[in-house]
């Protein structure tokens, strides 16, 4: 979710975590569209297969209003679209529970 520290620096929104988002990534939109939209070549030794693909999973409601996705229009897409049926349902097939996030525990 690459937009989130942007998100969460723009919105002030109350999440988990909110200080270690915000200090892990960066909440500039226009440098994060560019780390994720320019020549693979450039990109840093850390991104697998120096971005030629790249997987860039994106939550609609971090993309606020005015900010425009012209960064993305020379990027072929892929779009992940799952029955909201089946998703609802998931926790209780594998008896997921859901659980308070704490940015201090061990992972």
């Amino acid at each position: 979710e690459p937009f989130y520290a942007y998100y969460l620096n723009k919105t002030r929104s109350p999440h988990p975590c909110f200080d270690e988002v915000v200090a892990s990534q960066s909440p500039d939109y226009i440098q994060v569209a560019k780390q994720l939209s320019e020549d693979p070549s450039n990109a840093p030794s850390n991104i697998p297969n120096k971005g030629k693909i790249q997987y860039q999973k994106h939550m609609t409601h971090h993309m606020l209003q005015g900010e425009g996705l012209s960064w993305s229009k020379d990027l072929k897409h892929c779009f992940l679209i799952r029955d909201p049926r089946q998703v609802v349902s998931m926790p209780k097939k594998t008896g997921y529970r859901h659980r308070q996030v704490s940015c201090n525990q061990s992972r």
